[in-house]
């Protein structure tokens, strides 16, 4: 994928205790600068507010570690100069085979995340900040907000405006499956059709108003299996576990233990 060195706008006034897309923009940015090593969370912690000051005063700007309109610019500056291709760019995307790429890469990079026992929240604080900038609340399944919040980072980081999609996804699996179709996508059931980074639905077989859904990396074994990546599962595949998880699972439509697959979306 080709990347310019245009840094992505930010909207807001960036401080210390706030968090989201455009917080890990900027710590990678300042990374991207070669001086700064800066933990990459989407929260904007101590350490990143005393990089933003460093980077102030090299600039000659006052050292406050406050992020408005004269430090991005300074930053933005500094990043072209530089000339440094960083995730905090914005990506001219040629096709939907790179967005879908995007998309597997920033679903992969959470994987290990765990939630605190009883969807009470996330042992990491800064994935739980996430969670809750794309609407997650404490006691909510979590499987298909999980799903928003990758889409929702992908999108940003390709320079798009990932309100356009993830508007249709709500906490409810099925009322996602609703909207989507709705909003004119259509429930795909021949895998050969489905794209990476598709929309996975599962329904319930004991409870119908409740599902499961997931990220699909790939189809394996002529179609019958896939690779996914799903928010809200476990090792046996469960629709309530407490991780993200890289998963193998059956790809038959129709069929399935626990949880029967409806299809998939290609949203991308």
């Amino acid at each position: 994928m080709k990347i310019n060195n245009t840094i992505m706008k930010i909207q807001r006034i960036l401080k210390k205790d706030v968090s989201g897309v455009d917080v890990r923009h900027l710590q990678n940015s300042l990374n991207s600068l070669g001086k700064y090593n800066v933990k990459v969370t989407g929260v904007f912690d101590s350490s990143t507010e005393s990089v933003v000051k460093a980077f102030q005063a090299s600039c000659g700007l006052k050292p406050d570690g406050i992020v408005g309109p004269k430090t991005l610019s300074a930053l933005e500056k500094k990043v072209k100069e530089n000339n440094v291709a960083t995730t905090n760019t914005t990506t001219p995307i040629s096709s939907n085979s790179d967005l879908n790429q995007v998309v597997l890469e920033t679903a992969k990079s959470f994987v290990g995340q765990k939630e605190i026992s009883g969807n009470m929240g996330f042992k990491q604080s800064f994935f739980q900040r996430l969670m809750e900038s794309v609407g997650w609340k404490k006691k909510w399944a979590w499987c298909s907000m999980f799903c928003k919040l990758v889409y929702t980072e992908a999108y940003t980081k390709a320079g798009l405006d990932p309100k356009r999609m993830t508007k249709y996804i709500s906490p409810s699996v099925q009322q996602t499956r609703n909207n989507f179709i709705k909003a004119g996508y259509p429930i795909i059931t021949d895998w050969k059709q489905v794209k990476p980074g598709a929309y996975i639905s599962w329904v319930s077989s004991s409870d119908r108003t409740k599902g499961h859904t997931g990220v699909l990396v790939e189809f394996i074994e002529n179609g019958t299996k896939m690779i996914t990546i799903e928010g809200n599962t476990n090792a046996e595949g469960s629709r309530e576990g407490d991780s993200v998880a890289k998963k193998t699972r059956a790809a038959v439509v129709g069929k399935g233990k626990g949880l029967i697959l409806q299809g998939w979306f290609n949203i991308i």
